[in-house]
């Protein structure tokens, strides 16, 4: 299978510099995030081509991906860097199945583009950590988003908010299939520690919606997916699990709800054309192209994550 995306034009050291000060004065826990990392970790997810710093939400959730992720010499932890700005760390539990499991129990219309990124291949391979880690990804971008949401051209619309939402429904349902068909899972869950990790996830994704969601044009579906994570079974479901959690639609965020329409599905067999050029991609001083990646990201979780991070941005 041949990979191909566009490039983004090299960003320049004074566009960082020009996005930490849009972001200290917007959104401070995402300018937190972005002085603290090199510039060189900044510069391949801002576009800079147009006099201003933007996809700046972009930027800032891989560099918490680069914050948390696996630990430890036999990679036996998980880290997460939530948006109070802890640096929350656990076990890597066993026992967790593949998030793609989840996709027979979406509905038709449901299965669109973060289904075809997150849940097929390598991607949906990964399990309930990794759900967690976006989750928490896009609640960080989420804020971000709509902080910046200004500097967009006129009319514009993103989707910077609807990854919190599908995810807290995506999670939900994990939830619900591991009660119906995965006693191993159920078994990790007993876990006071991932609980907790869990419940801090919830709670930053809520306290993100809360301070995005008055920012209409950083939505798209994120309406549809927050009636579909917040509706009772959802909601019974993961306090079942999260004791101590109690999930509450952001008021912020009803009239989402209330306008929401269920989005277009992905028809099986349709073709997805996209105009695009072909790069590489500079790892440790390496360049690579994205079958390298591929091959590598089926023995290396490192890999794995990259190729993952490449078809979130690109929109493969």
């Amino acid at each position: 299978m041949l990979w191909l995306w566009t490039a983004h034009a090299l960003a320049a050291p004074q566009c960082v510099d020009a996005a930490a000060a849009l972001l200290e004065r917007g959104d401070p826990l995402g300018h937190s995030v972005l002085v603290a990392a090199a510039k060189s970790e900044v510069t391949p997810w801002l576009v800079c081509d147009r006099g201003a710093p933007f996809d700046v939400d972009v930027a800032v959730h891989e560099l918490v991906h680069l914050r948390g992720g696996v630990r430890g010499a036999q990679l036996e932890r998980y880290a997460l860097l939530l948006p109070d700005g802890r640096l929350a760390e656990i076990a890597r539990p066993a026992g967790l199945f593949s998030r793609s499991e989840i996709v027979p129990l979406l509905r038709p219309e449901e299965v669109g583009q973060h289904v075809q990124v997150y849940l097929v291949g390598p991607s949906g391979a990964q399990d309930l950590m990794l759900l967690l880690d976006e989750l928490n990804a896009y609640a960080w971008s989420a804020r971000t988003a709509a902080a910046t949401a200004s500097y967009e051209p006129a009319g514009t619309r993103t989707s910077g908010r609807d990854g919190v939402a599908v995810f807290q429904y995506w999670l939900t349902v994990y939830l619900a299939l591991a009660r119906d068909a995965h006693p191993e899972t159920v078994a990790a869950l007993a876990s006071p520690e991932l609980q907790g990790l869990i419940r801090d996830v919830w709670q930053g994704a809520e306290a993100a919606l809360e301070a995005s969601c008055p920012a209409d044009s950083v939505g798209i579906d994120d309406g549809y997916y927050l009636s579909r994570a917040y509706a009772p079974e959802a909601v019974a479901v993961l306090t079942s699990f999260v004791p101590g959690l109690s999930p509450v639609l952001p008021p912020s965020c009803t009239h989402r709800v209330a306008m929401a329409t269920p989005p277009s599905p992905v028809r099986a067999g349709e073709p997805r054309t996209v105009t695009v050029q072909t790069i590489s991609v500079r790892v440790d001083g390496e360049e690579l192209t994205l079958e390298d990646v591929e091959k590598r990201a089926k023995k290396d979780p490192r890999y794995a994550e990259l190729l993952e991070r490449i078809r979130r941005e690109h929109g493969l």
